[in-house]
């Protein structure tokens, strides 16, 4: 009945290619051993929204009695990620802050809000139950 505050955590594996293309999987299951190599690892820590938290994003969001759906999404990703592994090419640790969250490729960003949901909401089979 009340939300856990225990965080959980999503990996992504992903490769870039020019102009800022990138793949992104999140799991290497059907990979070929040949092609797991060319792909990143990527840790990130997530806490569930409680509530308050949740009518807080919508109202942060509301422009003028509208919901401003890509500025709800930047907060909700910004306040759920409570952790990563991010480092910069030099291997140096990039703190998690909000800038450097909304620095995010937005293929990345928009996976992580899908992996949110899809491990905070229940799937159709638990509904069933």
């Amino acid at each position: 009945m009340f939300v856990s505050n225990d965080s959980f955590k999503v990996e992504l594996f992903y490769r870039t290619g020019k102009n800022s293309s990138i793949k992104i999987l999140t799991s290497l299951d059907g990979i070929s051993d040949d092609d797991k190599p060319k792909y990143k690892k990527a840790t990130f820590e997530f806490r569930p929204l409680d509530w308050k938290k949740f009518n807080e994003l919508g109202r942060a969001a509301n422009k003028g009695g509208e919901l401003d759906w890509g500025a709800y999404k930047e907060k909700k990703l910004v306040t759920a990620l409570v952790g990563w592994d991010a480092k910069d090419d030099k291997g140096v640790a990039i703190p998690l802050t909000p800038d450097n969250v909304l620095k995010l490729h937005p293929m990345i960003a928009e996976t992580l809000l899908s992996e949110f949901d899809r491990l905070t909401l229940l799937g159709e089979e638990e509904k069933k139950n």
